[in-house]
């Protein structure tokens, strides 16, 4: 019986592993290097352009308040004589009446 049992266990020992995968190949380190190299430049340009964009907005944020302000203390333009809002000129400009 000791003979069937060590016979049987190379067997089911082997049939358990051969639905594995070979072990995957090592990456070649010098790509590997490149790779995280270019990875960490490509994370530096997105936080820089992150920063701008915070940037960018706060400069429009402060630009419409100060057409708010300006609107505020020019309710009628002072050319025309016309109505001024925020959106009109938000829009594109305020058109004189003729």
């Amino acid at each position: 019986m000791t003979a069937r049992i060590e016979l049987k266990q190379p067997v089911e020992t082997a049939a358990a592993l051969a639905p594995l995968h070979d072990a995957p190949e090592m990456i070649d380190p010098v790509l590997l290097e490149a790779e995280c190299k270019s990875l960490s430049a490509a994370q530096v340009a997105y936080e820089q352009a992150m920063r701008r964009k915070l940037e960018a907005a706060a400069a429009v944020a402060e630009a419409e308040q100060d057409i708010r302000n300006w609107v505020s203390a020019n309710p009628s333009c002072p050319v025309c004589g016309g109505d001024v809002t925020v959106e009109k000129l938000l829009e594109g400009g305020h058109a004189h009446a003729h």
